[in-house]
Order: structure tokens, then sequence, then C-alpha cells
């Protein structure tokens, strides 16, 4: 059971699973050189830069784990993001790239928000969430991945309690918040 639930927990990372399905789905939309420009300007405007500061804070002991499970480092990992998310937006929109991209970090940036807000009381599971924020992006232009997508929510949010990083409420609320994340934005 345990290594299913880390198969399924790492193909929800929101650092792996984002970029893929921004992939694939502009890839199905835009064609190729659209889709891989979105993902790159992406992936190196916010995923890597996290990534790296992520990765030194756990070299250097500051946080546990690189999912940053530690609820008291959560709103230090939350501000990252909404810089990083902010910056992203801007060079989405200088550069004129589709507005799905722009709107897709826009309702991270929502979920990121309103986790922050709730890391006061609970740890949101924001694996499920951004299972959930992809899922809900793409209802309208994908069914099909989207209801795949949220297929994977239900075994992601399923291996995070299972690997006792979460509790049950708190995929839930992961996944609401990103369902609310998603009614506001698309």
């Amino acid at each position: 059971m345990r290594p299913l639930a880390v198969f399924f927990s790492l193909a929800g990372h929101p650092f792996l699973l984002t970029p893929a399905i921004t992939l694939i789905a502009g890839w199905r939309t835009f064609g190729g050189p659209q889709a891989l420009r979105g993902v790159l300007t992406i992936v190196l405007a916010c995923l890597a830069p996290a990534s790296i500061y992520i990765g030194r804070k756990v070299q250097r002991r500051e946080w546990s784990d690189l999912d940053v499970s530690a609820r008291k480092d959560r709103p230090h990992l939350f501000t990252l993001g909404l810089i990083l998310l902010a910056f992203t937006v801007g060079i989405l929109v200088l550069t004129h790239q589709p507005s799905i991209f722009i709107r897709g970090c826009v309702g991270a940036m929502l979920l990121i928000a309103a986790a922050w807000f709730c890391n006061r009381w609970l740890k949101p599971s924001m694996h499920t969430g951004f299972v959930m924020l992809t899922a809900g992006a793409l209802w309208r232009s994908d069914l099909p991945l989207a209801l795949a997508l949220t297929a994977l929510a239900l075994a992601v949010g399923w291996s995070r309690f299972v690997l006792a990083r979460h509790t049950v409420l708190e995929v839930v609320v992961g996944a609401l918040l990103a369902i609310l994340a998603v009614a506001v934005v698309f």
C-alpha cells in the first residue's frame, strides 16, 4: 500500500504535475511551440527558482523536507510562491502568452493565498489542491483530461493521508480551496 501511496504522491506533486499538464493541454490547444513557450516560462520564472530555494532551505536544515511539511514553515513558502507567481504572470502578460496560462497562475495564487489563511488552523493539502486546480482549469476545454485529473486528485488525497502527511480534513480543505479558486478564475 505504501509504495502505491508514494507513487500517487509524487505523481501529484505540484512541481511535476503542473508543467506536465500545462504542456499537454497547451499542446492540444495551441500546438507545440506555444505550449513549450508557456511551460518554459512557468518553469524558469517560478518552479525552478522555488525548487532551488526549497532545496537550499532543506540542505541547511531550516526546513525538514522538500514538501515543506511543517506548518510553521508554510507561510514563508506561500510568500515565495505568491511573489514568483506574480512575476510569472507579469512575464506571461508581457510576452502575450495565452490567457489560460495566466489564469492558471492567478488560480494558483488564489489557492496559495487561501491556504495561507487556513494555515492558522490546519495544513491544507497543496498536492491535492493543485491537482484539483488543474482539473478545474480544464473542465470546459478538455473534459476527459479534467475527469482523469479529478480521479488523480482523489488518489493523491488518499496517498497524502496514507503517508501521514495530512489528515482527511486537510485533504478535503485543499481540494475545496482549489475548487473555490477555479470558480473565481475560470
